[in-house]
This record gives C-alpha cells, sequence and structure tokens, in this order.
C-alpha cells in the first residue's frame, strides 16, 4: 500500500510537470511573430526528409528541375529553404490579406493548385467562401485532411493546429483563440519551450529512487 501511495504521488508530479510544461510551451508558441509560428508548424509536422523521402527534401521541399538540393543537407539549409518556400507561398495568397499566412501554410502541405484550382480543377471551395466573405470557412480548412480517398488523423491534428493558430476573426476563431490548448498536441507545445522538456523529465527522473527508497524527499535546487 505504502509502495502504491508513492508511485500515485510521483504520477502526479510527473503529470504536473508535463501540464506547466505544456502551458509555458504554449505560451512561447503563441508569442512568436506570425511567420515564425508558420516554420515552427511545418518543422513540426513535416520533419526533416531523408533519402528514403525523394523527391522531397529537407522539412518538405519538392525537389524542382535544375534543383540541386539533396537529404544531405544541414538543418540550417533546410531551414532557409522553407523560409524562401513559405515565402514564395505567402506572396502567392497576399491578395486575401488576414488569411494569406493560413493559406501559405496549408499549401505547403496540399499544394497551391488544389486550393487556387488548375486544369480542370476549378478553385477550391475554401477559397471561393472567403472570397465571398463568409469568415466561417472551418470545415472547409479541414476537409484537407485526406490521402488518396482517406482521412488521415494526422492530417486531422495538423489542420486543427492551423487554424488554432493561424485562422482568425470569427466566432469559431475567437473559441479557439481563447482556448488554444485544446488542438494544440503536447509534442508541438514542449518543442516550443526555450528549456527543454528533457531537463524537465530529469527533474522527474532524479526523483524515482527517492519515492522508491522510503529516503526523505526534500526539494533541493537543482541546476537545469
Amino acid at each position: 500500500m505504502r509502495l502504491r501511495n508513492k508511485l500515485v504521488v510521483f504520477c502526479l508530479v510527473c503529470l504536473s510537470c508535463l501540464r506547466l510544461s505544456a502551458q509555458d510551451g504554449r505560451n512561447a508558441l503563441l508569442s512568436l511573430p506570425p511567420f515564425e509560428r508558420g516554420v515552427f508548424c511545418i518543422k513540426h509536422f513535416e520533419g526533416l526528409h531523408g533519402f528514403k523521402d525523394a523527391p522531397y527534401v529537407g522539412y518538405g521541399h519538392q525537389l524542382q528541375k535544375g534543383e540541386r538540393f539533396t537529404a544531405a543537407m544541414t538543418e540550417r539549409q533546410a531551414d532557409s529553404l522553407l523560409r524562401a518556400d513559405l515565402m514564395k507561398r505567402l506572396m502567392m495568397f497576399k491578395n486575401y490579406g488576414k488569411d494569406a499566412l493560413l493559406l501559405a501554410v496549408l499549401s505547403y502541405n496540399v499544394g497551391a493548385g488544389r486550393l487556387l484550382g488548375y486544369g480542370k480543377h476549378p478553385k477550391s471551395r475554401l477559397l471561393r467562401k472567403i472570397e465571398s466573405g463568409d469568415r466561417n470557412f472551418y470545415h472547409e480548412f479541414v476537409s484537407f485532411c485526406r490521402y488518396k480517398g482517406k482521412v488521415l488523423r494526422g492530417l486531422v491534428e495538423r489542420r486543427n493546429v492551423e487554424c488554432a493558430l493561424f485562422y482568425v476573426n470569427t466566432p469559431l476563431a475567437t473559441f479557439l483563440c481563447s482556448a488554444r490548448g485544446m488542438f494544440l498536441p503536447h509534442s508541438l507545445l514542449l518543442c516550443a519551450l526555450p528549456i527543454p522538456i528533457y531537463r524537465v523529465m530529469t527533474i522527474s527522473i532524479f526523483y524515482i529512487p527517492l519515492f522508491f527508497s522510503g529516503k526523505d524527499c526534500t526539494p533541493v535546487k537543482l541546476k537545469v
């Protein structure tokens, strides 16, 4: 019974650390300038691509004719390429004003053609709704969550995160902005922390032997 109580206390301590860290991560993320927030969001979901991901390199850049980029690029090079790509897409949608960044981030994942239209494919319902002045386009935005006709859970999460970060000036957006943690996964929030989460977990791990040894658990100052 005594061991069980100690285990319960330890679990509560760990959960408290993660909750506080997530809150700090959310604040750190939302304090970033919008463009930097877009870069961070794309990096989180794309990750650095490897040789098996060709013709995509860096953080999801699709190789164009004549380009010589490879998966061997450094993180710094991948970061520069991502920023250049996102800026190009931002310019594509500059006429959409406050929605330009939202659309740029979305198009980075699904392609600008699926939004703007190409060939026999018409302009997306999302853009038509925005152009009409109807601000309640959440469902049209989140509908871009399919791959080969199948809804993917990861894409649903990605769309909701993008909405929480960039969707503005609607009743729904007001709700999202007031409760942004609802759609922001812990993995994203913890990555935004200025102090990596592993340091928080180091503190928790430090206490493991104390909980199970029965020794005094008086807090001590730890360098983090």
